[in-house]
């Protein structure tokens, strides 16, 4: 709820849940005249019992009995569950309610035997209702728990679960509730201490991690999820033996983390190429960025490729006067120039090919930008072994070309986006940008522009990155192929 609501609002919602748990007592009410009723049926199948003799009084108590059943439960918090989720705590709840529910009866009926009363129902007719009432109740709430497994007519994913913990043991609770069916089939420990013969949420404990492959294809297990912490030696050999078979790898985020989320519960997503780094990930200065950028006029070369859009979209956050995005596909300029839509920065898109000197020249003279970043180039290895002139033309002329429009207009920073494969080079692809690196560290000295140059690896994402491919390769079960640079 949120603190901007109207107070009609909330008046609005009290009387809804109002209403619910009303229409949820109206229905126990019901089920509680008829089990006791019930029970005092089966009390006539003993033949040496006159029924007639109870009747009268069981009209009298039973809406004793039912507002006794109905007080206990509103006490013992029955109502206001999102009964679906329920789990051992809610049952629990449930139980004590019907066995006080049960005591206070029997005491009742005690103590009005003491004041001569006389026996005003049977024992055995109580205590049967109380016991018919809880079993009724129970099957009202726990119905879609009780019966997923009949949901949609789909078999569910074996799925074999990695961890012991709570965040394990909560998945194998709601697996029959997800959005895709889900069996939890067995259970592996990260620990060997914990991997005894021992049963987890109704599903054994069948090993370690170190065990799963020869636990799949016996289990017949389709899915994999890890509900546990594991480093990131264990996590790429589980990768490894789940492509040896057809199994898809998922993973389970912590409770603990999904809470610091905002409290936003967080599902079961797909293995991420960022689960599998040897490394944390590298945070930035963006202090020291935003005092490069901001109230720049800043050009990316390349800004239509993957590379040069991200780039031109994180210039934008850090306020820069003006930025110019300079490819020489239509297409993909158009396509980039729609996601960046929606800032008051002004965008310019300039169709342009960095093989064409003096065309850079003349966009260089009119828009004078202050910060450049040289995104563009040719970048696919196998392909420009076969077109090695090509490579030549757009790695190393296309930033000769670049890195003279800059001494024109005396640019005060220049940088080069390069590649790791430059680092003693194996490739045509390498070979040109190892070139286009020593062009940037000369003009350093020469220019009165600071130019340096950055090396990236495979980026997450981005056109003609092998990790894209390497993602689809595991998530269809394999085989992942690597090439030799």
């Amino acid at each position: 709820m949120g603190y901007n609501d109207s107070w009609q609002v909330r008046l609005a919602r009290s009387l809804s849940r109002v209403r619910a748990d009303l229409s949820f007592a109206l229905v126990d009410a019901i089920l509680i005249a008829v089990t006791y009723t019930a029970a005092l049926v089966l009390a006539f199948l003993d033949t040496s019992t006159d029924p007639s003799r109870w009747w009268g009084n069981f009209l009298v108590a039973l809406p004793v009995i039912v507002g006794i059943h109905l007080l206990s439960n509103l006490a013992f918090g029955a109502y206001g569950h999102v009964w679906e989720f329920a789990s051992v705590a809610e049952a629990m709840r449930l139980v004590a309610s019907n066995l006080t529910s049960a005591a206070v009866l029997l005491s009742g009926v005690l103590v009005l035997r003491s004041f001569g009363a006389g026996a005003v129902l049977p024992f055995m007719t109580l205590a049967l209702g109380a016991v018919l009432t809880l079993g009724g109740m129970g099957a009202i709430r726990f119905r879609s728990r009780m019966f997923s497994f009949q949901r949609d007519d789909v078999d569910p994913i074996r799925t074999l679960v990695v961890g012991t913990g709570r965040t394990a043991a909560d998945l194998a609770r709601y697996a029959p509730n997800l959005d895709t069916p889900t069996q939890v089939v067995a259970f592996v420990s990260e620990d060997a201490d914990h991997a005894g013969p021992r049963r987890l949420a109704g599903a054994p404990v069948v090993g370690t991690v170190d065990e799963i492959a020869r636990l799949l294809v016996p289990l017949r297990i389709k899915q994999v999820v890890i509900a546990t912490s594991l480093g990131k030696d264990a996590l790429s050999q589980i990768v490894d033996d789940c492509l040896d078979v057809d199994v898809r790898l998922r993973i389970l985020p912590d409770i603990d983390g999904a809470l610091r989320e905002n409290g936003a519960r967080r599902d079961i997503r797909d293995l991420e190429i960022a689960d599998l780094l040897p490394r944390a990930t590298v945070s930035t200065n963006l202090d020291q960025v935003e005092k490069l950028l901001e109230g720049k006029r800043v050009l990316v070369t390349g800004a239509g490729g993957s590379i040069g859009s991200e780039v031109v979209a994180q210039v934008l956050k850090f306020k820069p006067a003006a930025v110019i995005a300079l490819d020489n596909d239509e297409t993909h300029l158009f396509e980039a120039a729609v996601e960046w839509q929606g800032t008051d920065i002004k965008v310019t898109p300039v169709l342009c090919d960095i093989r064409d000197a003096g065309r850079v020249l003349r966009i260089f003279q009119e828009l004078q930008p202050q910060v450049i970043f040289h995104a563009a180039a040719h970048k696919h290895v196998p392909i420009l072994e076969t077109a090695p002139d090509e490579a030549i033309k757009t790695n190393i002329l296309g930033t000769r070309h670049v890195l003279d429009a800059v001494r024109a207009v005396q640019a005060e920073r220049f940088v080069l986006i390069s590649t790791d494969k430059a680092v003693e080079p194996s490739s045509v692809m390498g070979a040109t940008k190892r070139i286009a690196e020593m062009m940037t560290q000369s003009a350093t000295g020469r220019y009165n522009t600071v130019c340096t140059a950055v090396r990236f690896g495979n980026v997450l994402g981005s056109r003609g990155s092998v990790v894209p491919t390497f993602m689809r390769q595991i998530r269809e079960g394999g085989p992942v192929t690597v090439s030799n640079p």
